[in-house]
């Protein structure tokens, strides 16, 4: 499959999102947006939004090498050591 050319209009600035996978904990995580949020659980995960305005502001996926490509799984970079959310238990 070819890649897709670069949206024009970007509507979360790379500068503030925060991605990784866990292989220790088998979790993908993905922040939209840093800050405070509330924590939705689902079988599969957590959907973290906005407690003012509800908007999306990331998730994670449990059992993400059960649920995500093996592709997608690999394109996703290792927990950075200084990140919070890399230290968490689940």
């Amino acid at each position: 499959m070819a890649p897709l050319a670069p949206s024009s209009s970007q509507r979360y600035p790379r500068s503030t999102m925060h991605l990784h996978y866990d292989p220790e904990v088998d979790i993908a995580l993905i922040v939209v947006e840093p800050g405070p949020a509330v924590s939705e659980e689902y079988e599969w995960g957590l959907i973290d939004r906005d407690p003012k305005d509800r908007r999306l502001m990331g998730f994670e996926i449990w059992e993400a090498s059960s649920h995500l490509p093996p592709e997608l799984i690999a394109a996703l970079p290792s927990p950075r050591p200084d990140h919070p959310a890399s230290s968490a238990a689940h």
